[in-house]
């Protein structure tokens, strides 16, 4: 995305957070240390990153509100689910690396 390698570890760690709790636990925890450890470019680069439903919840509630719509299809709409998630996080990556590539360093 266009973070300094020195500061990969912290970002993926937000990115983590936000896969894994969901993305506003993400947000907060930004807010709350300033970005300690973080360029200004850095946290640009994470705030785009952050953007986006990518997270386990958003996934059981994107399974559970399909499978209702259509019943038949559950299993399939199931074993897409964390396919789903994986292509998300990309694009939400994708997202931080155009940021990365239009933010002068």
């Amino acid at each position: 995305m266009g973070v300094p390698a020195a500061e990969c570890a912290t970002v993926a760690a937000s990115l983590g957070v936000k896969v894994v709790v969901n993305e506003f636990v993400s947000y907060l925890q930004l807010a709350a240390s300033g970005g300690a450890g973080l360029a200004e470019r850095s946290r640009v680069i994470l705030t785009y990153a952050l953007c986006g439903f990518t997270n386990f919840a958003s996934v059981g509630i994107m399974v559970t509100g399909m499978a209702a719509m259509c019943p038949e299809r559950r299993a399939e709409i199931v074993r897409l689910g964390l396919p789903a998630l994986v292509a998300a996080s990309i694009a939400c990556c994708m997202a931080g690396a155009t940021v990365g590539v239009l933010t002068p360093p």
